[in-house]
């Protein structure tokens, strides 16, 4: 006997719930949650045992309208987020299909749990600027951070060129000091030949 397509219907009158329920191969199951216009709306889902799960899902999220806002096929997780553009009752139905690549007992119909997360509204606004927030909180500490670096950069430049520096002076003394001992020595000696050579002179002109 062919295996059968189930419709379970959930109604979620929370701003924010998560929930888990488990899913057979050719199975569908929706999630339904009525919007006003211009509501934020993000579900977050994920399959138990990610991509070597027995089973994958397909996706899709539909309007009041019945027409298709957003579809995925063959996936573990993700997220489903969009803006209502007209009030009513939305709805994210999700299809399970074996997963070749996972463990499945086939005759079974490789049960798999998903679990999700919806977050619309208000809540899901407050989220979002909680999250600019951090985001912001971020990026003043990453700003920070790169001015430290920047300065401890620049102090070890600072502190290479000031060895530089010793290093030349240190060098430069050194030869200062040789070429004035060399200076010394060659006056010495050239004052001493001109005393003996002086002597010479007066001594072969007797007048000393």
């Amino acid at each position: 006997m062919g295996k059968f397509t189930l419709v379970f219907v959930i109604f979620l009158v929370i701003a924010a719930q998560s929930a888990e329920i488990v899913l057979h191969d050719r199975e569908k199951r929706c999630v339904f949650h009525h919007l006003a216009t211009g509501s934020p709306y993000l579900l977050s889902y994920e399959l138990e045992g990610g991509s070597a799960a027995g089973l994958l899902v397909d996706v899709e999220a539909r309007t009041p309208a019945d027409s298709v806002l957003s579809s995925k096929s063959a996936v573990s997780e993700g997220n489903v987020a969009f803006t209502a553009d007209e009030p009513g009752e939305y709805s994210i139905c999700f299809v399970g299909k074996i997963n070749n690549g996972g463990r499945c007992a086939e005759e079974k119909g490789c049960p798999t749990s998903l679990v999700f997360r919806v977050q619309h509204g208000a809540e899901l606004e407050a989220a979002r600027k909680s999250g600019d927030k951090h985001d912001t909180i971020e990026r003043e500490i990453q700003r920070s951070l790169a001015i430290v670096n920047g300065m401890i950069g620049e102090l070890h430049y600072l502190k290479e060129r000031e060895e530089r520096m010793r290093d030349t002076n240190e060098s430069t003394n050194a030869r200062v000091m040789w070429f004035s001992v060399l200076s010394i020595s060659i006056l010495l000696a050239m004052g001493i030949w001109q005393i003996r050579y002086l002597n010479r002179f007066f001594a072969e002109k007797k007048l000393i």
